[in-house]
């Protein structure tokens, strides 16, 4: 009696077979170069005589992509029937597809140069397009360094010169993944502009971060918490100082050596402190 696996065997033998002589399909999405790859892997491999490739894959292969079977619309069957009939029907094919490959590649290109953050698109939206582009560049074989790719990302981000230099401050080493995620950690919640409180904020933290390695986020470090939060910057944009022992944790009204013998402690009308002695 036959067992269920000899007899399954035939058929799975068949369907190889058939996949055998099967060419790939050309449809019209699919890069002209990626196909032609596939065809060449798929004549290693099938069982179809050298003279009648040219035929199985015009009916095959071709079939429902109107461009490719518009170039090959004249060919014969006494061309194509030849041990070079493959060389008959690829030069036709190239004709229309390899001079439309460079207009792809100039397409691809250009998407991904020109393309911006428009002022309501969320943040990682952004990256996530650029990103996408970016593949159908390397499709056709442009790659670029990794920091002029990330230069790029911080140029089309759509954020303020001094949001740009806080991004660098955070990720100073030109590592595109490394921006990516500092641009999403930075400005994916809400815009951000020199003027609002939040800005300062991510502005003193980064500047911290640059000095001090062992930084971490004030909410889950405890070594931070210890010294409290930086002063705000001031108008040159710098991290404010007590005028009396050149800390950036506190000013003058709470320094702790603001008791000091001969040093005289006033108040502006900015709030910040400056000192005299007496």
């Amino acid at each position: 009696m036959m067992n269920t696996n000899q007899a399954t065997e035939p058929s799975q033998n068949r369907v190889m077979a058939s996949k055998k002589r099967t060419p790939p399909v050309f449809n019209e999405s699919m890069l002209y170069k990626t196909w032609r790859n596939k065809i060449d892997m798929w004549q290693l491999v099938t069982s179809v005589p050298i003279e009648e490739q040219a035929i199985v894959i015009l009916l095959d292969s071709l079939e429902g992509n109107a461009k490719a079977e518009k170039a090959v619309s004249d060919l014969t069957a006494v061309e194509l029937n030849k041990n070079d009939g493959m060389n008959t029907l690829f030069a036709k094919l190239d004709l229309v597809f390899k001079y439309e490959a460079v207009d792809e590649a100039y397409s691809a290109y250009s998407k991904f140069i020109s393309f911006s953050k428009k002022d309501e698109m969320h943040m990682t939206d952004y990256i996530l397009e650029y990103e996408h582009l970016y593949d159908k560049m390397i499709e056709h074989e442009m790659k670029l360094p990794d920091a002029v790719l990330t230069f790029n990302l911080l140029d089309g981000a759509n954020i303020t010169d001094d949001e740009r230099k806080l991004a660098l401050t955070v990720c100073n080493d030109l590592n595109f993944d490394r921006m990516k995620s500092a641009l999403k950690r930075l400005f994916s919640k809400a815009p951000l502009n020199p003027s609002n409180e939040n800005f300062k904020n991510k502005q003193e933290e980064a500047y911290y971060n640059k000095k001090h390695k062992d930084f971490k986020h004030p909410k889950s470090n405890e070594k931070f918490k210890q010294f409290g939060k930086l002063n705000p910057v001031d108008k040159n944009g710098k991290i404010s100082r007590c005028v009396v022992c050149d800390s950036k944790l506190h000013w003058a009204p709470k320094c702790p050596h603001r008791n000091d013998q001969n040093v005289n402690i006033l108040e502006d009308s900015d709030r910040f402190c400056r000192k005299s002695f007496v």
